[in-house]
């Protein structure tokens, strides 16, 4: 069961590697990051956890940027 989240995180990235919208692309692989860093929780597996959390922390801040840089256009 708990592997099914990693199972979905990992389609989840590969879908966001064919978006054409590099929003969408890090907004997708933002909640796979967090499902990894989730996966990692449950499985005490900390490289998950902090690549998890990296990773949604910089995409986050990119999809912010270029949210902002949209709207001041």
């Amino acid at each position: 069961m708990i592997e099914a989240i990693a199972y979905i995180a990992l389609m989840i990235s590969l879908v966001s590697m064919s978006m054409k919208s590099m929003i969408y692309l890090r907004a997708f692989h933002a909640l796979s990051s967090l499902l990894f860093g989730i996966y990692g929780i449950c499985i005490d597996a900390f490289p998950l956890i902090i690549g998890g959390s990296l990773f949604l922390i910089i995409h986050s801040y990119h999809i912010i940027k270029m949210l902002r840089i949209t709207r001041a256009s």
